[in-house]
Protein backbone atom coordinates (compact mmCIF):
# COMPACT_ATOMS: atom_id res chain seq x y z
CA UNK A 1 0.00 0.00 0.00
CA UNK A 2 0.84 3.32 -0.48
CA UNK A 3 -0.31 6.56 0.79
CA UNK A 4 0.62 10.28 0.78
CA UNK A 5 0.82 11.93 4.69
CA UNK A 6 1.41 15.10 5.09
CA UNK A 7 3.60 15.35 2.10
CA UNK A 8 5.76 12.22 2.94
CA UNK A 9 5.52 8.82 0.90
CA UNK A 10 4.67 5.92 3.04
CA UNK A 11 5.02 2.86 0.81
CA UNK A 12 5.05 -0.58 2.24
CA UNK A 13 6.70 -2.37 -0.95
CA UNK A 14 9.83 0.01 -0.35
CA UNK A 15 10.01 0.08 3.20
CA UNK A 16 11.45 -2.60 5.79
CA UNK A 17 8.87 -4.85 7.46
CA UNK A 18 10.07 -4.79 11.01
CA UNK A 19 7.32 -6.76 12.57
CA UNK A 20 4.12 -8.45 12.59
CA UNK A 21 1.03 -8.47 15.22
CA UNK A 22 -2.33 -10.61 14.37
CA UNK A 23 -5.42 -9.35 16.68
CA UNK A 24 -6.19 -12.83 18.98
CA UNK A 25 -9.86 -12.87 17.33
CA UNK A 26 -10.48 -15.45 14.66
CA UNK A 27 -9.77 -14.31 10.92
CA UNK A 28 -13.86 -14.39 10.17
CA UNK A 29 -14.54 -12.21 13.49
CA UNK A 30 -15.65 -8.83 12.74
CA UNK A 31 -12.93 -7.58 15.66
CA UNK A 32 -10.33 -9.38 13.63
CA UNK A 33 -7.07 -7.35 12.40
CA UNK A 34 -3.55 -6.45 12.12
CA UNK A 35 -0.85 -4.39 12.00
CA UNK A 36 2.83 -4.67 10.45
CA UNK A 37 5.29 -2.04 11.41
CA UNK A 38 7.59 -0.53 8.99
CA UNK A 39 11.22 1.34 8.95
CA UNK A 40 11.78 3.77 6.20
CA UNK A 41 14.88 4.42 4.56
CA UNK A 42 14.51 7.76 5.98
CA UNK A 43 14.50 6.12 9.98
CA UNK A 44 11.18 6.68 10.09
CA UNK A 45 8.10 4.61 11.45
CA UNK A 46 4.91 3.48 10.69
CA UNK A 47 2.16 1.38 11.05
CA UNK A 48 0.23 -0.49 8.13
CA UNK A 49 -3.08 -2.17 9.57
CA UNK A 50 -6.03 -3.52 8.09
CA UNK A 51 -8.73 -5.14 9.40
CA UNK A 52 -12.59 -6.11 9.72
CA UNK A 53 -16.12 -4.40 9.78
CA UNK A 54 -15.55 -3.72 13.94
CA UNK A 55 -11.65 -3.35 13.77
CA UNK A 56 -9.44 -0.73 14.30
CA UNK A 57 -8.99 -0.24 10.69
CA UNK A 58 -12.52 -0.23 9.85
CA UNK A 59 -14.30 2.16 6.87
CA UNK A 60 -17.82 3.53 6.98
CA UNK A 61 -19.42 2.15 3.81
CA UNK A 62 -22.94 3.52 2.54
CA UNK A 63 -24.76 0.90 4.56
CA UNK A 64 -22.28 0.16 7.60
CA UNK A 65 -19.21 -0.65 8.29
CA UNK A 66 -16.66 -2.57 6.61
CA UNK A 67 -12.87 -4.12 6.49
CA UNK A 68 -10.44 -1.31 6.20
CA UNK A 69 -6.65 -0.16 5.81
CA UNK A 70 -4.94 2.35 7.25
CA UNK A 71 -0.93 3.53 7.24
CA UNK A 72 -0.77 5.44 10.47
CA UNK A 73 3.05 7.48 10.52
CA UNK A 74 4.61 6.72 14.25
CA UNK A 75 7.03 8.52 16.01
CA UNK A 76 10.16 6.78 17.58
CA UNK A 77 8.88 6.77 20.97
CA UNK A 78 5.47 5.45 19.89
CA UNK A 79 7.04 2.85 17.08
CA UNK A 80 9.47 1.55 19.92
CA UNK A 81 6.55 1.32 22.51
CA UNK A 82 4.70 -0.86 19.89
CA UNK A 83 7.77 -2.65 19.05
CA UNK A 84 7.97 -3.30 22.88
CA UNK A 85 4.23 -4.65 23.18
CA UNK A 86 4.46 -6.60 20.11
CA UNK A 87 7.84 -8.39 19.25
CA UNK A 88 10.39 -10.74 21.23
CA UNK A 89 13.13 -9.15 22.43
CA UNK A 90 15.85 -10.10 19.81
CA UNK A 91 13.72 -8.40 17.20
CA UNK A 92 13.32 -5.63 19.54
CA UNK A 93 16.99 -5.02 19.39
CA UNK A 94 17.42 -5.19 16.23
CA UNK A 95 15.64 -1.60 16.13
CA UNK A 96 16.24 -0.25 19.19
CA UNK A 97 18.48 0.43 22.00
CA UNK A 98 18.08 -0.79 25.45
CA UNK A 99 18.43 0.89 28.49
CA UNK A 100 20.90 -1.91 30.08
CA UNK A 101 22.86 1.01 31.56
CA UNK A 102 23.13 4.16 32.69
CA UNK A 103 23.39 6.37 29.26
CA UNK A 104 23.16 9.71 27.25
CA UNK A 105 22.15 10.30 23.76
CA UNK A 106 23.80 11.80 21.13
CA UNK A 107 22.82 13.70 18.25
CA UNK A 108 24.76 14.34 14.94
CA UNK A 109 24.68 14.84 11.33
CA UNK A 110 26.09 12.41 8.66
CA UNK A 111 26.27 13.02 5.03
CA UNK A 112 23.35 10.86 3.31
CA UNK A 113 24.96 9.16 1.22
CA UNK A 114 27.73 7.79 4.40
CA UNK A 115 24.19 6.82 6.41
CA UNK A 116 22.82 4.86 3.69
CA UNK A 117 25.77 2.74 3.36
CA UNK A 118 25.80 2.52 6.98
CA UNK A 119 22.65 1.29 7.89
CA UNK A 120 23.11 -1.22 4.99
CA UNK A 121 26.24 -2.24 6.38
CA UNK A 122 24.66 -2.54 10.00
CA UNK A 123 21.49 -4.59 8.63
CA UNK A 124 24.07 -7.11 7.00
CA UNK A 125 25.59 -7.74 10.23
CA UNK A 126 21.95 -7.86 12.37
CA UNK A 127 22.92 -5.00 14.48
CA UNK A 128 21.64 -1.81 14.74
CA UNK A 129 23.82 1.37 14.40
CA UNK A 130 23.80 2.33 17.72
CA UNK A 131 24.91 -0.73 18.73
CA UNK A 132 27.50 -1.22 16.00
CA UNK A 133 28.43 3.04 16.89
CA UNK A 134 29.32 1.98 20.38
CA UNK A 135 31.30 -0.66 19.60
CA UNK A 136 33.60 1.24 17.18
CA UNK A 137 33.92 4.21 19.91
CA UNK A 138 35.12 1.97 22.65
CA UNK A 139 37.52 0.25 20.01
CA UNK A 140 38.94 3.82 19.04
CA UNK A 141 39.26 5.05 22.61
CA UNK A 142 41.25 1.34 23.24
CA UNK A 143 43.85 2.47 20.35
Amino acid sequence: MKKIINNKLYNTESAKLVGEFQSTFAVNDFHYYEEELYLKKTGEFFLYGNGNGLSPYAERYIDGMGPGEKIIPLSEAQARQWAEDNLDPEDYMKYFEIDEESSARLHFKLPAGLKADFEKACEAEGTSMGRKLNEMIEAYLKQ
